[in-house]
């Protein structure tokens, strides 16, 4: 959700003012559509029983949940930020936040095939999240310190 529709069904619904430059169809769009479906409670808003994030605040909520559940690829993170918010592009925002991670990319991984160990290389490394092509009979294992 962009800041303007935010902060415009934030006034609405807290204060009930309707805001500056909604008149006509707009307006009966907004009333119906949009009021309606979400509610504000605490200075917050709340759609479906989860808390609504603007564009603005998104991404690094998203990147903080990333960061404390443990560096999960774009799919868990997205169940993960489902449960807790509301947020408006939430698929594409969960694949940047996973793919740009520093700590996902830096993590140090092998394959195994034929019961030996090999390290991969750099540039293997950084096709980490969700790009990691193994050969057949392969299987990745994350080393932790």
């Amino acid at each position: 959700m962009n800041d303007q529709k935010y902060k415009d069904l934030k006034l609405f619904l807290s204060v009930g003012r309707i805001p500056a430059g909604y008149s006509g169809q707009r307006l009966r769009d907004f009333r119906r559509r949009d009021a309606r479906a979400y509610s504000y409670h605490g200075r917050n808003l709340w759609k479906d029983g989860r808390k609504v994030l603007p564009k603005s605040r998104a991404k690094r909520v998203i990147q903080d949940l990333h960061e404390m559940s443990g560096h999960p690829k774009a799919d868990a993170l997205q169940c993960l930020v489902a449960e807790q918010y509301s947020v408006e592009g939430c698929r594409a925002f969960c694949r940047v936040v996973a793919k740009d991670c520093l700590s996902c990319k830096d993590e140090s991984l092998h394959f195994v095939t034929d019961g030996k160990m090999t390290h991969l290389t750099p540039a293997q490394r950084l096709h980490l999240c969700d790009r990691l092509k193994l050969p057949p009979g392969a299987f990745a294992i994350p080393l932790t310190e």
